[in-house]
């Protein structure tokens, strides 16, 4: 491994696009082909600040309404990172001075994935970095990942040895048009601590005539426990990943005979939310309601109760001191990414070492308080600017990104050159690009005769 590797996933968020031939240079994205192409004019979020009226919202034209990714009228602007010039951070300045190419080879998980969702972050750390089937239900690995961490959480699952299975879940927003829905998610809710406390307490109540709990870990991700009673009333099936519904019209990802239980369970859901005296509360303040919950990565839950109160050896806690493990590290923002890496560690000695940080954000602190070296190959592997991009959080992708560079930058030794840092790692985006160094004889010409 390389003294220090970075996996950016929305490193470089443009579309994948292909020349429609009845429209002469106008780009066509093909990603959701199988919706459906004539809907009412709907509002998602401005990436384009020239796009950008007072709500932070502009219309989407007729023509390109097929998905979040059309939130993106210039997507080289949006990739053209930081956006307010050239700064003299190392992965801003390893950005301009690398060329920008396809992976050899790619991952086969990758090649075959399922066109209606090319970029769900979970999907795609999976794929790369596990090799696991893109089927697999994610909602387990996340859990246990929270539960090495969470004392609570394990005390809270310890209580309901009846659980067979689990999903997570996430407050969403579902913008309501003429003949469909489009989901905005938790950026867009922007659902404080103690609203959802308060709705949580509510919710569970509710829930337990149907054999369900709900669980909230102290990272911020939910889950739902299911008894076998509760899988016959709501059906076998989840919807799909978060990241395949974000910002999208999501009736067709509802539709299907195998999700007809779960729809009727969903619409009651959403009528008891609507009357929740949180939502009343929200629309006094012209806040968008949290009228549904978005449930996805069904998974078998096989552990018992002894099973979870032990499920803190699965990852090292937050006290934990590695700086003696000489295996390789792996710093990560993704629970799922986390949870399935680990899932089999018993098994596995040669295993990585993984750090699941406390934030979005990577924070050179969290690794130092553990006794990693500044000097330890690490490998940071991190979602936060693609999940950022699938909600067209301009901002958000840009914070991100700033902090990978302030992380960069705390890394390295104060005396050494920004152009020296950026050259002492390796960059690629998670899935198919790689920003490699140019060969010596390149930058030897560029320096040369390169025009004053």
């Amino acid at each position: 491994m390389n003294k220090l590797h970075l996996s950016i996933l929305g490193l470089h968020p443009e579309p994948r696009f292909e020349e429609d031939k009845s429209h002469k240079g106008a780009p066509r994205n093909t990603r959701d082909s199988s919706f459906p192409r004539k809907r009412e004019p709907r509002k998602i979020k401005a990436l384009d600040s020239l796009l950008r009226g007072n709500d932070g919202f502009f219309e989407i034209p007729e023509d390109q309404k097929a998905g979040h990714q059309v939130a993106l009228p210039n997507p080289e602007r949006l990739w053209q990172w930081p956006p307010d010039g050239p700064t003299d951070g190392p992965l801003s300045v390893a950005l301009r001075s690398r060329r920008m190419k396809r992976m050899t080879e790619r991952p086969a998980a990758t090649q075959t994935q399922d066109e209606a969702c090319k970029d769900d972050p979970e999907a795609l750390l999976l794929a790369r970095f596990t090799a696991m089937d893109r089927d697999h239900g994610t909602a387990a690995f996340a859990l246990q990942a929270d539960l090495s961490e969470d004392a609570e959480l394990r005390a809270a699952l310890a209580e309901h040895p009846d659980i067979v299975a689990v999903s997570q879940i996430m407050p969403v927003h579902l913008q309501a048009g003429t003949d469909n829905a489009v989901l905005m998610g938790p950026r867009y809710l922007h659902v404080e601590r103690e609203e959802w406390a308060a709705l949580q307490a509510d919710l569970n109540q509710w829930l337990q005539a149907d054999g369900i709990s709900l669980f909230s870990a102290a990272s911020g991700r939910h889950y739902l426990g299911y008894t076998a009673t509760a899988l016959e009333r709501v059906g076998t099936v989840d919807l799909p990943p978060l990241g395949c519904a974000l910002n999208r019209p999501i009736g067709q990802l509802l539709a299907g005979n195998e999700l007809r239980p779960f729809r009727r369970w969903l619409t009651e859901l959403q009528m008891w939310l609507y009357s929740h005296p949180v939502n009343a509360e929200r629309a006094k303040k012209a806040r968008p309601e949290i009228n549904s919950l978005w449930v996805w990565g069904r998974s078998p839950w096989l552990f018992s109760s002894s099973d979870v109160e032990t499920a803190e050896s699965l990852l090292p806690k937050a006290t934990d001191r590695i700086c003696d493990d000489d295996r390789a590290l792996i710093y990560t923002d993704s629970a799922v990414l986390a949870g399935a890496l680990h899932s089999n560690v018993a098994s596995d000695a040669n295993n990585p070492v993984v750090i699941l940080s406390a934030n979005s954000q990577p924070d050179i602190n969290e690794l130092l308080a553990r006794g990693v070296s500044p000097s330890r190959p690490v490998h940071l592997i991190w979602s936060e600017p693609l999940w950022c991009y699938l909600e067209g959080d301009l901002a958000g992708w840009n914070a991100s990104l700033d902090a990978i560079d302030r992380f960069l930058t705390q890394r390295q030794p104060a005396h050494r050159h920004t152009a020296a840092q950026a050259r002492n790692f390796e960059i690629d985006n998670g899935v198919d690009l790689v920003w490699q160094r140019h060969h010596w004889l390149t930058t030897l010409y560029t320096r040369l005769f390169r025009s004053e």
